[in-house]
């Protein structure tokens, strides 16, 4: 009978450790890769076994229940159009709500994701620290006649953290890009288990893989600290010199990422990238895919260096009335 790390998901294997899954003993319950992650906090990244469109196929040919995690910071159009392709019955889990700020409050978050984004299902917020809502799967279950649900979101949503708090279990979790990497069943009782997936992909990333301090700053929250600028006509945002952000004129921002980042002020370009320029209306947010978004009063158009334009997108702010 095959066996696999309860871990990560991958079938152990004992004869090739350049492979995932590779164990010296078949009968350990962990994989060397998790093992060392788990013990040591040693990392490796591998290489992704399931595309995003494979992994919504697989869950889609089953009617169980499917549950999809997105932290605040990870909301755009990218992720919501994931969740639009999972068919029904489905619910969008908002998940680390304790890093939200304590004044924005969640009605006007569903609000948003209803007119911005067109969701129409039952969005509720959970957080693994505090113990919020950790526990609505099984009257969820219950409710439908389910034994099965799906939990899906992409990498680093938090899915892991709150299989782990729902079960006491040891399912390997880090900030780093695919833990998970294939389906693994996990009881919740002697009636119901949820299936956690493989972490679905940003088709574009800011980081690579390999960046694993950067990837560890971007996603290593205790709560999200608002930063505002004033800025100048000759301002320059510039983020882990990864990004700069300039053309601004006289205007006011606010910067909701991982305060790890490092985030400054200057007059002068240091990246070496091109320009492209964007229209932003009166309080919109410059969304950067995988570590948060800048609200920016008032309308202008953007100068923004950064190496793919696919990773930003323009929306209306999350705090419009």
């Amino acid at each position: 009978m095959t066996k696999k790390c309860i871990g990560c998901g991958s079938v152990l294997q004992n004869f090739d450790e350049k492979k995932p899954g590779y164990v010296k003993d078949l009968q350990k319950d962990y994989c060397m890769r998790c093992f060392k992650l788990i013990n040591y906090g040693k990392t490796s990244i591998e290489k992704i076994k399931y595309m995003n469109d494979e992994i919504i196929n697989i869950v889609n040919n089953d009617n169980s229940y499917k549950i999809f995690l997105t932290d605040i910071l990870n909301i755009n159009q990218e992720v919501m159009d994931s969740f639009h392709k999972l068919l029904e019955p489905k619910i969008l889990v908002i998940s680390k709500c304790d890093i939200i700020p304590k004044s924005i409050k969640n009605s006007k978050i569903i609000n948003f994701l209803k007119t911005n984004y067109q969701i129409k299902n039952e969005i509720i917020f959970i957080s693994s620290k505090k113990n919020i809502n950790t526990n609505f799967i099984i009257n969820k279950l219950v409710e439908l006649n389910m034994k099965k649900a799906y939990l899906l979101g992409y990498t680093n949503a938090g899915k892991s953290t709150y299989i782990n708090k729902l079960t006491n279990g040891k399912i390997t979790t880090s900030n780093l890009y695919n833990t998970t990497l294939d389906f693994i069943n996990i009881p919740l009782d002697e009636t119901f288990y949820l299936v956690d997936t493989p972490g679905l992909n940003l088709k574009n990333n800011l980081f690579s893989p390999k960046d694993i301090n950067l990837i560890k700053k971007a996603n290593s929250f205790k709560s999200i600290k608002p930063i505002t600028y004033q800025t100048k006509e000759n301002s320059i945002i510039n983020i882990e010199n990864l990004i700069e952000i300039s053309n601004m004129g006289i205007n006011s921002l606010t910067i909701y990422l991982n305060q790890g980042l490092n985030i400054k002020r200057q007059f002068k370009s240091t990246l070496s990238l091109s320009n492209f320029s964007i229209d932003l209306s009166n309080n919109s947010d410059l969304v950067i895919k995988g570590i948060g978004f800048i609200n920016i009063k008032k309308e202008c158009t953007l100068d923004i260096k950064i190496k793919d334009s696919n990773l930003i997108e323009i929306r209306p702010s999350i705090f419009r009335k």
